[in-house]
């Protein structure tokens, strides 16, 4: 008996072992075809990184895009890099245009692979439109300025027996905003607009699977601090004047 129960572990053990070796443990690949890129700025480099998860059966990837002068360089066939976790492409964007920027992508034969996009269609290509940044100036004490100098142009004048004998400055602050209107290349005339030409089609840049929104006018929200002897922090957002279409700057709060 002790004979026994010496070998029966024994012969599990090796039942065991063979089970390991016919029967490896399988590890599950997880299969995507949904292109969702993500873009952010990359510092290091000062490129912009277009990030996606791989795609099933893709090997090389196309892209063709303008900038604000026209047609760029368009990548075709290029390797696809991988990170260890994501595919990714990197550009060089610059501020205050509208980059519309195509994507497709070839097997190893060289065929086309379809994909969805993030809306759930089925398509050889994506095209993503992306702006990286406004330019936004502010001015405010020339502005009330004669001449642009350091006299203010609308002072108070307190005066005594008919003389002034006290001017007070910047009782009517006011602030001068200036924003550059981002360019798009607009495909029906071949060449790059501004977004708010009559002759650019708003409708590319709807998003897909949604009805069509009308804009009626963009605008901003401001922060701003107010230095006297404190600090006092303002907040301010435009509007846009009825009739006129001239744009209005209110603090927050106000009518």
């Amino acid at each position: 008996m002790n004979r026994k129960s010496v070998k029966l572990p024994a012969m599990l053990l090796i039942i065991f072992l063979l089970m390991g070796i016919v029967f490896p443990q399988m590890h599950q690949s997880l299969a995507n075809n949904i292109f969702n890129p993500s873009i952010s700025y990359n510092s290091a480099t000062g490129k912009w990184d277009i990030k996606w998860i791989p795609i099933d059966g893709t090997e090389t990837y196309s892209i063709t895009w303008h900038g604000p002068a026209g047609a760029l360089p368009a990548y075709i066939d290029e390797e696809l890099v991988f990170d260890g976790m994501y595919n990714i492409a990197s550009l060089t964007i610059l501020p205050d245009h509208i980059y519309d920027i195509t994507f497709s992508f070839k097997d190893s034969e060289g065929t086309p692979v379809q994909f969805t996009n993030k809306y759930g269609e089925l398509t050889e290509q994506e095209t993503l439109f992306f702006l990286s940044k406004i330019t936004f100036q502010g001015t405010s004490f020339n502005d009330v300025a004669v001449l642009g100098g350091l006299e203010d142009a609308n002072p108070d004048l307190i005066q005594s027996g008919g003389q002034t004998i006290r001017v007070i400055s910047g009782n009517d602050p006011k602030v001068t905003l200036r924003w550059k209107v981002p360019t798009i290349w607009e495909p029906s005339v071949d060449t790059v607009l501004h977004i708010t030409n009559e002759n650019v089609n708003l409708d590319r840049l709807e998003s897909g699977g949604t009805s069509h929104v009308d804009l009626d006018y963009g605008y901003f929200h401001i922060k701003m601090n107010e230095v006297t002897d404190i600090v006092t922090e303002r907040i301010f957002t435009t509007t846009v004047q009825e009739g006129t279409g001239d744009i209005i700057v209110s603090q927050s709060g106000d009518p």
